[in-house]
Parts: structure tokens; sequence; C-alpha cells
């Protein structure tokens, strides 16, 4: 499981860094722009300066993440012969009054000259190691990501059997299962099957890091079917699918928690009008799903999805699709509603 304390402390580090190197940068500028002029003015001008260098290497980052690891090249480096220039022109034009209060000119290189010099190589220093850093940045997140999705997903094998598919819900199939057998019903091997189909489903697909969309919706029937044979009366539970779900890939059992959930806190086995509806519409970039059940308005504990927790499923989404995915819950008096969204390419 993820540390979150970890991470923000890592962050905290991490900030304090910058915060550090930004004001080692601006040290130096002061001494370069005190052998011009007055200290004083070195001072105000270095800092303005070192805000400009910041400002240009922050905004760099986020060009390299919304447009070079996008493989966006070209317009990479329009944009970032854009900031060079536009931003090197204009720092020269902001120190013109520097050349009057400088020093007389030396015999290679003129005060004017070195400014030139300096203006050109700080801006562009500045967009070379925020390059550096972000992609060395992104990299690292990506491998810290990976780790942990690597142990989350270790420690999630055993939770599987044990939570998302209960002992509470194995041991009524299996006793329905023995009912059926006595009585040598007809519907006792496809129990059988269904029963074994869910099993190895996880103990196979849940090992994967990306399952079809197609089968994450057979393994989600199947467990509906166990859950209509192991009731004497047909439940009100619909499921309703949107879309091409063939050629779509998913994080292996994202959904049966949810929909587990309402079978195990909602009124589906103990009141005649209760229901649970599944709604899922496919496009090809993203899910959506809307799952609904009534319930008793008494009975308001929702605070847990398939005995996991729902901040074990919120855990896994931020693992799985960094800022790529949506979960809300809504409760009303009769009426327990979670929307999950997700994209395909995360």
């Amino acid at each position: 499981m993820v540390k979150i304390g970890t991470g923000l402390r890592n962050d905290r580090i991490l900030l304090i860094v910058h915060i550090v190197w930004w004001i080692f940068i601006d040290v130096i500028i002061t001494f370069i722009y005190s052998n011009l002029y007055t200290l004083q003015k070195a001072i105000g001008d270095a800092i303005i300066t070192t805000l400009i260098i910041a400002c240009v290497f922050y905004f760099n980052t986020y060009l390299v993440n919304r447009f070079l690891e996008k493989r966006r090249y070209f317009t990479y480096a329009g944009l970032l012969a854009v900031i060079f220039l536009s931003v090197g022109w204009l720092r020269i034009l902001g120190i013109h009054e520097v050349f009057a209060e400088a020093v007389a000119e030396e015999p290679i290189f003129s005060p004017k000259d070195r400014f030139w010099a300096f203006t050109f190589f700080t801006t562009f220093s500045a967009l070379f190691i925020s390059v550096l850093y972000q992609l060395l940045y992104n990299r690292y997140e990506q491998e810290r990501r990976n780790s942990a999705i690597i142990q989350q997903h270790q420690e999630a094998q055993i939770q599987f059997l044990k939570a998302q598919i209960n002992p509470h819900f194995l041991f009524n199939t299996l006793n329905n299962l023995y009912s059926l057998t006595i009585v040598k019903s007809d519907d006792a091997p496809e129990m059988v099957l269904k029963l074994a189909n869910l099993l190895r489903y996880v103990i196979y697909e849940g090992q994967k890091e990306k399952v079809s969309l197609q089968k994450e919706v057979e393994h989600l029937q199947s467990y509906i079917d166990l859950v209509q044979m192991g009731s004497e009366q047909r439940l009100n539970i619909g499921l309703s699918i949107k879309g091409d779900i063939q050629e779509k890939e998913i994080e292996p059992m994202i959904l049966i928690p949810l929909v587990e959930n309402c079978v195990k806190h909602g009124n589906i086995k103990t009141d005649e009008g209760a229901y649970i509806r599944i709604d899922m519409r496919v496009g090809e970039e993203s899910l959506d799903c809307e799952i609904e059940n009534s319930m008793d308005a008494s009975n308001q504990q929702k605070d847990k999805i398939g005995g996991v927790g729902l901040a074990n499923i919120q855990q896994r989404l931020e693992l799985h699709y960094p800022q790529a995915h949506k979960l809300s819950i809504e409760t009303e008096a009769h009426m327990f509603r979670i929307t999950l969204s997700l994209s395909f390419e995360s």
C-alpha cells in the first residue's frame, strides 16, 4: 500500500530544494551585477532577473509535459524559439539604463556586450535545464508509480479473494449449490460453472495489469447471475451497456467491488421493490459507469465498497488512472449512487 505521508514529505523536500536553488541563483546574479553598479541596484535587478528566469523555467516544464512528452516536437520547438527570443529581447530592453551606470568599456568586451551574452546565456540555460529537469522528473515519477503499482498488485491479490469476492458470498453460494445438488436441480451444473469462472478470473486475470473490458463485463455478469441463482425470487438487477466493449482495456476488478457494494449494503434481498441499476456507456476513449441501488433509509452504512474500502478503490484509481478518472458518490434517503469515469488511454 502506498504511504501517502511519504509522498507529502517528498513534496516538501522538493519544494525546499527549489527554494534553496533559486536563492543560490539570485546570489550568483547579485554578485555578477555588483561588479557593474551599486550593491542596492544589483540586489533589486538580480531579484527581478531571477524571477524572470524562474518563470521561464517553470513555464517550459509545462510545455515539456504538454508537447514534448506527447511527441509534438515541431510545436514545442517553435514555442521554445519564441520564448527564447522574446524573453531575451525583453530583458535586453529592460536593462538599457544599466549601460549608463556601468563601468567604462574594457579592451575586449564592453558592459553592453557582456549583458547581451549574459542575458541570452541565462535564458538558454533556464530552458535547457528545465527540459532536463522535467524529463528526469517525469521518468522518476513514472518509475515510482510503476513500483507502487507492482507493490499494490502484490498486496491486492489476497484481498481480491478475501474481500472483493467476500467469503460470506462464497459460503452462501456453496450452500445454495449443496441444496441444488440434493434435489438434483438442473441449475447445479450451471452454478458450478459460473463459480469456477468467477474464481478463475480472480486468480488469473486479476494478476494482469490490464484486461479486456469484455472480460470484465463477463466477469461482472457471472457475479450477477450467481446472486440471482442464490435468491428464491427474481431480483431486479439491470445491466445496460451502450457502446463497443471490444478492443478496450481496463484495470481488472475495478467494477465488481462497486456492484458488490450494492448487493451487500442495499435492500435487494429484503424488499420486493428494491433494485440495482448498472448503466455503462463506452466511448472510443473513455468509460462512464453509473451504479445505483435502492436502500433502506435506516441503513446508511456506505463507507465501504466490497469490503475493501472506498480509500482502497480510490487509491487503485489514482495509481492506474492518474488524472484520468473521476469517482463520485451520492446518497439520498432511499437511493445510493456511484459514478465512475475513466480514460482507456491512461
